[in-house]
């Protein structure tokens, strides 16, 4: 089941394609920027309302309104499925945000990402690990700090997480929940710290 407004940018990309040199505007910025951003605006909503029902004990209202997100159409801009960058932005985010307000010296960002990684579905690994590559290539680190990082992360580059949006839409739904209840569980160990 799709919403009318999901039924309408279906149409709305349908149109575009149809057009004389369709193919050329579609890889057109002017043409994709607006709808990218549009789909990955819906997506983020979704995936926020997902993490505050699963963070509320709501399994089987996190996993529609992730039924809804994984149904978004694949962003031709970015070459990534909506659902899947938005859950994995989730999830970089909570444990960017967390290391951003921990004082120098407090590994426990870090440490929390070790404990949900260790227990986390596999199918949220991918998202976790590259968002501690890409925190490890970006953020300022003490030397233990990327160290462990790096431990962690072994040679994923900074961008992996996005080679590991899976194909088959129960796969893609599986992990994209996975990948929530991974940062409900981060926010929830970070709490603690």
């Amino acid at each position: 089941m799709t919403s009318p407004r999901l039924d309408e940018l279906h149409r709305m990309l349908d149109r575009e394609r149809e057009r004389p040199l369709g193919g050329l505007r579609d890889r057109s910025n002017r043409v994709l920027a607006p709808v990218s951003e549009g789909l990955h605006a819906a997506g983020d909503n979704l995936l926020r309302k997902a993490v505050r029902a699963l963070s509320s004990g709501d399994v089987d209202r996190a996993r529609r309104y992730v039924e809804r997100a994984v149904d978004l159409p694949f962003d031709e801009h970015e070459r990534i499925g909506p659902a899947w960058f938005s859950a994995s932005m989730l999830l970089f985010t909570a444990i960017s945000d967390r290391l951003d307000v921990t004082p120098e010296g407090d590994d426990s960002w870090l440490t929390a990402a070790e404990q949900v990684q260790q227990r986390c579905d596999p199918a949220a690994e991918p998202a976790l690990l590259g968002a501690l590559a890409a925190i490890a290539h970006d953020a300022e680190l003490s030397r233990s700090e990327l160290r462990r990082c790096r431990r962690l992360v072994g040679a994923i580059p900074a961008d992996a997480w996005n080679e590991h949006e899976p194909v088959d839409r129960q796969d893609r739904l599986n992990a994209i929940l996975a990948v929530v209840a991974a940062t409900v569980d981060y926010r929830r160990q970070a709490a603690v710290r």
